[in-house]
């Protein structure tokens, strides 16, 4: 509380006299002090984003709620990306009351403006470029070498091996003896130099899946050192 007055009653509804005041008469007078209720007024703060546009912030609250304050404003404005205050006007600190004046304001505080930058344009994403088609040499799979009698067909990632038996004969008989099938061999490198792999089949007929329609492949016997004849 502030000392406001001297008065000759309680409610303060009789004669006030000042401190320091000289009261004249000689019969003796009760007096009463009176006293203001402290309060503080706190301007509004608030945030915005820059979008190229003046932001305002005004307005005011007061420590003890309902009173008002006559010709008291408070405000602050910005355009551009940063911090400004938001000030008071038409108040002066232990001077300014209420509308009642039982209130008086002892302290204000300013308020804070915030425009923040605009946030970075999201990018467009990239289009969507289709593949071009694989030509024929790329999708299907290349036939290196086959030995006689043996067909093969390449379609893309799947590839049919047929080959004829061969006959029991004395030319053949060592022959037979040696071979137990046809020898698969693919690889990834087209040279062969290395990721080979080999995988004899013993059946009449046979069919390979691999899983890159890119890959490359040779038959040869399961004896690797020579080629029948058929």
């Amino acid at each position: 509380c502030t000392f406001k007055c001297w008065n000759t009653k309680k409610d303060g509804t009789g004669t006030s006299y000042n401190a320091g005041a000289t009261i004249s008469g000689s019969t003796p007078i009760d007096l009463y002090a009176q006293w203001y209720t402290n309060v503080t007024l706190t301007a509004n703060s608030g945030t915005y984003t820059a979008d190229g546009s003046t932001h305002t912030v005004s307005g005011f609250t007061c420590s003890v709620g309902g009173l008002t304050f006559p010709g008291v404003t408070a405000s602050g404005s910005g355009t551009n990306p940063g911090t400004y205050p938001v000030t008071f006007s038409g108040v002066k600190v232990n001077e300014t009351k209420d509308s009642t004046g039982k209130y008086l304001v002892t302290k204000t505080v300013n308020g804070k403006l915030t425009i923040n930058p605009a946030p970075a344009p999201v990018p467009a994403p990239a289009p969507v470029v289709a593949p071009a088609p694989a030509t024929a040499q790329q999708d299907n799979i290349t036939i290196n070498k086959a030995p006689a009698g043996v067909k093969a067909k390449a379609k893309k990632s799947k590839v049919t091996v047929s080959w004829k038996k061969i006959k029991k004969t004395k030319k053949t008989k060592a022959l037979l003896a040696q071979i137990k099938g046809i020898e698969l061999q693919y690889s990834t490198d087209p040279t062969f130099s290395e990721k080979v792999t080999t995988k004899t089949v013993g059946k009449k007929k046979a069919k390979l899946t691999l899983t890159s329609s890119s890959m490359c492949l040779i038959w040869t016997t399961s004896t690797r050192n020579r080629v029948p004849t058929w």
